[in-house]
């Protein structure tokens, strides 16, 4: 007996970072806006059994932090974006093939009108498939991730039999083995050397990353300090700036200021206004001047911390 087949659409005209914490399924995802965009999301999922297909298309620059499934390998690419994209130490492109183990860290940043394609599957259906298909075994990776640069007639291929798919009169059963041999034949085009060196340059800049945004959350209430956070990665101020400036495309203090905004933004919607007040909200983040905050949020989020809080 076949598994059934589950659809599911996601369509949203403003910035909702609730509705899309499983934009990827059995994901665990957090958006944070990063300027004053017009904030449309468009998401498409199919899933059967253990299988399931993703996209997702972004009107603004994001930023996504969070965690793969636990069970699944995920396999990525991006359909199209307005400037590079960045993930998990990685320059993304569009010929850019991405491979995810299981419960893999999400650190990713997409330019405006950015659209990705995210695959899932049990690790032992892929290896079985390449073994099947090509009479040898990859290799695949249980820590780390790769992202390699594939042969562009390949990978559109891949995107044709991946929109194929999705379209509603399709069966996606069909298609799952098209799919996953194309992946293997994608993830066979790489030589070994490429694969080491793909994994050693995320397993350094995704533990420096994620080392800092723990130190910036754990330090939100006190404010943002160059020095105090320059002394804690034990790295100087210019290395950081650079190395920020190349993720995220801007410095530590603007991330550590909309990472607070977005805390305080969580607050807001979540408060009794008769027990808190906007400035204790304000404080709790790091802000210690109201007429800061309050231009700073609005430039973030198109409205006023008061207008947030009126929604409750």
């Amino acid at each position: 007996m076949k598994a059934e087949v589950t659809r599911n659409a996601i369509d949203l005209e403003d910035f909702t970072p609730e509705a899309m914490q499983e934009v990827i399924r059995g994901a665990t995802l957090e958006h944070f806006v990063l300027g004053n965009d017009l904030c449309r999301f468009r998401g498409r999922q199919w899933t059967t059994g253990t299988f399931s297909v993703n996209t997702g298309s972004y009107s603004f620059a994001t930023r996504i932090l969070g965690c793969f499934p636990q069970d699944r390998i995920t396999i990525g690419y991006m359909r199209r974006m307005s400037s590079t994209s960045w993930m998990n130490g990685f320059d993304v492109r569009t010929d850019h093939l991405q491979f995810y183990p299981e419960g893999t860290e999400v650190n990713y940043r997409s330019a405006r009108n950015g659209e990705w394609v995210g695959i899932e599957m049990e690790r032992e259906f892929l290896e079985s498939t390449v073994l099947e298909h090509l009479g040898r075994e990859l290799g695949l990776p249980r820590r780390g991730a790769w992202n390699v640069t594939v042969p562009l007639p390949l990978l559109g291929e891949l995107d044709r039999l991946v929109m194929a798919s999705l379209r509603p009169e399709a069966d996606p059963r069909a298609m799952i083995l098209p799919i996953t041999r194309m992946i293997a034949d994608l993830l066979a085009s790489q030589n070994a050397d490429s694969l080491r060196g793909s994994m050693l340059r995320w397993k350094k800049r995704s533990a420096e990353l994620w080392a800092a945004e723990s130190y910036l959350r754990s330090n939100l209430a006190d404010g943002f300090n160059s020095d105090a956070f320059a002394a804690a990665m034990g790295r100087s101020e210019r290395s950081l700036q650079l190395l920020f400036k190349e993720a995220y495309g801007f410095s530590p203090q603007h991330w550590a200021r909309c990472l607070a905004l977005h805390m305080a933004r969580k607050y807001l919607q979540r408060i009794n206004p008769r027990l808190y007040t906007i400035q204790a909200v304000a404080e709790e983040c790091g802000f210690n001047h109201m007429g800061r905050f309050a231009h700073h949020y609005k430039a973030l989020f198109g409205e006023s911390p008061s207008m947030t809080l009126a929604k409750v």
